[in-house]
């Protein structure tokens, strides 16, 4: 990368620009797929590219970026940088101002600082890891869910359908129809056929489902990228009662062992 940082760079509207310049994703699904931005999210981008100027809309339905706008991106990324995601830095600081360098991780910054968890951000951005507590943990486990494209994998011993952050796994499920998610949970006892019947649902979903007894371990790991351990239950205890807290990394030699973990105990071995 250059160190010249562009307009709209760590924003909603940079993401809009990126799609456009760096993945070619010009028409208004592509770029919903690409920036991981809700629907309402990406219309308030687009409107805002438009009002400024420096986006307009063919009648073919793609959209261009303006000239010197395009060149300020391409120009920014290096050509072996566009694919590849250096997770060992996946910060960028400037006029100290932090901002993420992939999909993901952008997404988590833009959820923390929407919440005003600043002190979160820099920290996370000095050590790769931080710790948050529950209210928190539920936002950023619940970006994980929407914001993962290509991967997103679950280890929770009790995953009930009554709580909000199943509700979030359910709606991402439909919006990356694509991804591969993976859920290694305890078998439902014969007297939760509510626990039952949602597993189904999930399944019929397209999520693989491992069941092991001996699972304990919370853990959400979104697109070999971004890791979450907490002690949280997905269930209406857990969530309404409990004390729950964890750690969040974005440390690409942390998430890597604990993801590689998971596969090795639960999936590869299937």
């Amino acid at each position: 990368m250059n160190d010249d940082i562009p307009r709209f760079y760590g924003t909603w509207k940079g993401r809009v620009i990126e799609g456009i310049v760096l993945a070619n994703a010009r028409d208004w699904n592509s770029l919903l797929e690409y920036t991981g931005l809700g629907p309402r999210e990406l219309n308030i981008a687009l409107r805002e590219l438009y009002e400024v100027g420096v986006l307009k809309k063919l009648d073919s339905d793609r959209y261009w970026v303006s000239r010197d706008l395009y060149d300020e991106y391409l120009s920014f990324f290096e050509p072996e940088g566009i694919h590849e995601i250096d997770y060992d830095n996946p910060f960028v600081s400037s006029n100290n101002e932090i901002v993420a360098t992939d999909h993901l991780i952008r997404a988590i910054i833009d959820y923390l600082r929407l919440n005003g968890s600043d002190i979160i951000i820099q920290i996370l951005n000095k050590n790769g890891h931080v710790f948050v507590k529950k209210n928190v943990l539920l936002g950023l486990i619940g970006t994980l869910m929407h914001n993962s494209q290509k991967e997103l994998i679950i280890v929770n011993p009790f995953v009930d359908h009554r709580v909000n952050i199943s509700a979030d796994l359910m709606d991402s499920l439909d919006k990356h129809r694509k991804r591969e998610v993976f859920l290694i949970t305890k078998s439902p006892e014969e007297d939760k056929n509510e626990r039952l019947i949602f597993h189904k649902k999930l399944k019929n979903k397209g999520v693989k489902i491992f069941y092991n007894k001996e699972v304990h371990a919370k853990l959400v790991i979104g697109d070999s990228q971004v890791a979450i351990v907490s002690s949280m239950n997905f269930t209406t205890y857990s969530m309404a009662m409990s004390w729950e807290a964890g750690i969040i990394s974005v440390s690409k030699d942390v998430v890597s062992q604990i993801r590689e973990e998971v596969l090795t105990s639960f999936i590869k071995k299937r």
